[in-house]
Formats: structure tokens, C-alpha cells, sequence
């Protein structure tokens, strides 16, 4: 039983980790878009 959940819940924890870079990439673009535009009000 342990040993059948185990990969499956490795690869969970893969498919996480690669979530968790896209969800910080996606963030990151979210945030540069939001104080770019910010700026171009704040310069206007």
C-alpha cells in the first residue's frame, strides 16, 4: 500500500514545485505590468 502512494505522491510534489514556479513567474509579470502602469499614470 505505502509504496504504491509513495510515487504518486512524488509526483504531486514535482507537479507542485512546477505550479509554484509559474504561479511566482506569473506574479512577478503581474506585479512589473501593475507598477508600469502605475507609472505611466503617476508620469502623465
Amino acid at each position: 500500500m505505502r509504496r504504491r502512494i509513495y510515487p504518486q505522491l512524488d509526483l504531486m510534489k514535482r507537479s507542485f514545485y512546477l505550479m509554484e514556479k509559474r504561479l511566482i513567474f506569473f506574479f512577478f509579470s503581474v506585479l512589473f505590468f501593475l507598477s508600469s502602469l502605475f507609472l505611466q499614470i503617476y508620469t502623465m
